[in-house]
């Protein structure tokens, strides 16, 4: 029966990612589905100690203990699990630019670092290029597929017992539920998680969302720490109770800085696509899919070229909307005025040349893409939504707007562009605040807190354990 607990927990997934409103389908498989996740939870919890206890007490300054950690002169070998990096037209989603920030910067005198992948060419060459070892797994898949993830699960048990790494590092939703169930099948006593965000959002089918936390709740049982990208997700894995205080550790998603520096950047957006110097440009970046909600963009266009005729909108990014966007500003016919730009290699280079930089995701951990335009001095206009709240100020650093509101995002764009002081202002206040909050190297530094941390505690554990 062991053998059969990976499946079981990607079906139970299956059953609910796909159904996007209530159905009697849904309902009627509840009890089965109870059935099954107590199946797990006898097979996961059998012969493990201890209890699953919440305390009292206030959650203090995580960080400010880790960093006390002492170090150790063992070089600690950390596996990172994370799923294909492709995802449709996107060469890398966020969780693969963070983890490519953290193999980039980690101390290699004290980690040796392995990442166990899908693939993704692009993702697969940074990270050799950096001299870390990647090994593919091919099953490992962003989409829910149980056949796959069955084989996945199998594949990366065997690759772990092999290599015996001192911690497991898991990265993305999918990567999560794989890499926690192959760790703990392989015996891997040291799990570590990062949440780069839930698997739903606010607009989000009731049913999935509660799934959702139910299974990120029994995975939590087996998860030494719990990093949270941003402190909204951090209070909400709380909340939900994923894990208990003490095993939850917010350490925001950086960037690095010295990539983003407008005073040493010059622009080329305005040759590449053929535009005036005195051009007013506003962009947003990111993949053209549902949960960024690039429609509500395009039909924000349509309200600000009513006052504002010769702005000029830049979509940088691809995916699988585009296609359905093309036609939509065709039949608007404001074509001339959207510029697709697909993905670039040079995001900073473009940041550079946009004056307002927006971005409509219905879902996010903590955006990339608004910390790099806030460390480019741009003022942001952002739906607000767990991530975008935390890191665009409203009203100092950008304006937050509700989602799917396209004429409210036209009149937050409207307003700076109608007050070009309040537009630098806003910029220069942004990029204060990306440079003293969200640099890469405090990032690294509390990670690694993180594994000095299990590593020291299990250790004790081990020790206490044989003297009993």
């Amino acid at each position: 029966m062991k053998k059969w607990n990976g499946y079981w927990i990607c079906w139970y997934a299956r059953v609910f990612s796909h159904t996007e409103q209530p159905c009697l389908y849904t309902i009627l498989l509840t009890p089965l589905s109870a059935l099954l996740t107590f199946m797990l939870f006898t097979i996961f919890t059998a012969g493990r100690k201890g209890s699953f206890a919440y305390p009292d007490t206030e959650v203090g300054d995580l960080t400010k203990n880790l960093l006390h950690t002492k170090n150790t002169s063992k070089m600690l070998h950390i596996a990172h699990i994370i799923t294909h990096a492709e995802i449709g037209d996107s060469p890398m989603g966020g969780a693969q630019v963070h983890l490519l920030l953290l193999l980039q910067n980690i101390d290699r005198k004290n980690f040796h670092c392995r990442v166990i992948t899908g693939g993704g060419e692009e993702f697969v060459n940074r990270i050799n290029a950096l001299g870390w070892e990647t090994i593919i797994v091919p099953e490992l898949v962003r989409s829910i597929h149980p056949v796959k993830d069955y084989v996945a699960i199998k594949k990366i048990v065997r690759i772990l017992r092999e290599q015996h790494p001192d911690l497991i590092h898991t990265h993305t939703s999918k990567g999560g539920v794989i890499g926690r169930i192959a760790a703990r099948q392989a015996k891997i006593r040291r799990i570590v998680h990062t949440v780069h965000g839930f698997g739903f959002h606010d607009l989000s089918n009731p049913i999935r969302k509660h799934l959702v936390i139910y299974i990120e709740r029994f995975l939590g049982r087996f998860t030494d720490k719990l990093i949270c990208v941003s402190q909204e997700i951090f209070q909400s894995a709380l909340a939900y109770r994923f894990v208990p205080p003490d095993k939850a550790i917010c350490i925001p998603n950086s960037i690095d800085l010295s990539r983003f520096d407008p005073d040493k950047l010059t622009g080329d957006l305005f040759d590449k696509f053929n535009l005036t110097k005195d051009a007013t440009v506003i962009g947003m970046v990111g993949r053209l899919d549902a949960h960024k909600d690039p429609i509500t963009f395009v039909n924000a266009a349509t309200y600000i070229l009513k006052e504002f005729p010769d702005i000029k909108f830049i979509l940088i990014g691809d995916g699988p909307l585009r296609a359905t966007l093309e036609q939509t500003v065709r039949s608007l016919q404001i074509h001339n005025s959207i510029i697709f730009a697909g993905w670039s290699q040079d995001v900073p280079s473009l940041l550079n040349d946009i004056k307002i930089f927006v971005l409509t995701s219905l879902r996010e951990g903590l955006p990339l893409t608004i910390i790099e335009a806030m460390a480019m001095a741009k003022p942001v206009v952002a739906t607000d939504i767990i991530g975008n709240r935390e890191v665009v100020v409203n009203g100092e650093t950008g304006f937050l707007v509700p989602p799917k509101d396209p004429e409210g995002l036209a009149s937050a764009v409207m307003r700076l562009l109608r007050n070009p002081e309040l537009m630098a202002e806003m910029g220069r206040a942004g990029r204060k605040r990306a440079v003293e909050n969200y640099d890469v190297k405090l990032m690294v530094k509390n990670t690694e807190a993180v594994y000095r941390q299990i590593i020291s505690e299990n250790e004790k554990t081990l020790t206490t354990d044989e003297h009993r």
